[in-house]
């Protein structure tokens, strides 16, 4: 079993994770996790880890996150997703 990360999708899971974080809804304990969300950048819409680091924690982070997700936030991140294409 796996998890298809679409490029269209990734933006979202990772907002979905900055958004858990920011607002204490996921707190990270571990600290090999942190390191690796420390490292994490923005290029425009694409989202990777900096040149000679991993992002596989944070996306098992991101993608569980997004897994759980509840339906009312799926709404909203829907949303903000078809606002930030027609920007």
């Amino acid at each position: 079993m796996g998890f298809l990360t679409e490029r269209q999708k990734k933006p979202a899971i990772i907002a979905n994770l900055i958004a858990a974080v920011r607002d204490a809804a996921y707190v990270e304990r571990d600290h090999e996790a942190v390191n690796e969300m420390m490292t994490y950048e923005q290029h425009g819409a694409v989202y990777e880890a900096q040149a000679g680091h991993h992002d596989d924690i944070v996306m098992t982070r991101a993608i569980a996150l997004w897994v759980v997700r509840p339906a009312k936030a799926t709404a909203s991140i829907a949303a903000a997703d078809k606002a930030a294409l027609y920007c």
